[in-house]
């Protein structure tokens, strides 16, 4: 998986990026995260034709599964975001998607302890930043990589893995 040399990845990194893409709070009411469109159980994405998205409000796409999302050029469904840092703010300020205000988020994120702690041992200041929450999401998704499936292996040179008919496409 490719990591931008301005966000390495560090195991602690990752770790703050996941409590971050589960934490409601990240949504301007509390009632979202990042998990409730891109649910894990249905491969990172919602399963609907069009996602049911804030509150009362539907989109007028589905969410994308976000497996293998960091081997992605461009990502949305129009192409409008080129690195996964870029994209995860998107959806925060989207009133379709998490309705929040980044300089909202960063002080509730910055009145939780154990946020401060965090952000403290990854970027090594206490100020979180919009930034930081980017680059900590950006670093859990870089981790949602499929492993083992069929096409996986058939990559990695067996030539079982996949029927005549998955190889013809």
């Amino acid at each position: 998986v490719p990591v931008p040399a301005a966000n390495p990845q560090t195991p602690e990194k990752v770790e703050l990026g996941r409590t971050l893409f589960f934490d409601r709070r990240l949504s301007g009411d509390g009632t979202v995260s990042c998990a409730s469109c891109h649910i894990p159980e249905q491969g990172f994405a919602d399963g609907q034709a069009i996602a049911l998205n804030y509150p009362t409000t539907r989109n007028w796409r589905n969410s994308q599964t976000l497996v293998n999302v960091a081997c992605q050029k461009l990502l949305f469904h129009d192409g409008r975001s080129g690195s996964l840092e870029e994209q995860a703010l998107f959806p925060l300020m989207s009133a379709f998607e998490m309705n929040q205000n980044l300089d909202f988020v960063e002080e509730e994120l910055r009145s939780v302890p154990e946020y401060v702690a965090a952000f403290t041992r990854v970027f090594g200041s206490p100020d979180i930043t919009r930034e930081q929450v980017a680059m900590a999401i950006a670093a859990f998704e870089r981790t949602i990589v499929s492993r083992e499936a069929p096409l996986d292996r058939y990559l990695a040179g067996d030539e079982t893995a996949l029927s005549s008919a998955a190889k013809a496409g």
